[in-house]
């Protein structure tokens, strides 16, 4: 993943990792977050938050959201990270 992205990427952890922990999302027995819908909407709006506020990385989220391939990357990497908070925030898996 380039550098450009890199504060983006804290950014948008951050963000999906709030609004997760905000709606109490359960990790049941998952141990990724990979093809979840309700995490790829939290990224997705994430994201959108970043353009629609105009923040120092609506750039970097435009350029993002351009390209499918690290995008992909990207939502991985933030799922991952995602994950690892809330897991971390909650200590077990249920």
């Amino acid at each position: 993943m380039k550098d450009k992205f890199d504060d983006l990427l804290l950014e948008v952890v951050r963000s999906v990792t709030e609004r997760l922990l905000e709606e109490q999302y359960p990790l049941g027995t998952k141990n990724f977050f990979t093809h979840d819908p309700s995490v790829q909407h939290q990224f997705i709006n994430a994201l959108l938050e970043q353009l629609k506020t105009r923040s120092a990385y609506a750039e970097a989220a435009s350029d993002l959201l351009a390209s499918e391939t690290e995008r992909a990357v990207f939502e991985k990497v933030v799922g991952e990270r995602a994950y690892k908070a809330l897991y971390d925030a909650h200590g077990v898996v249920a």
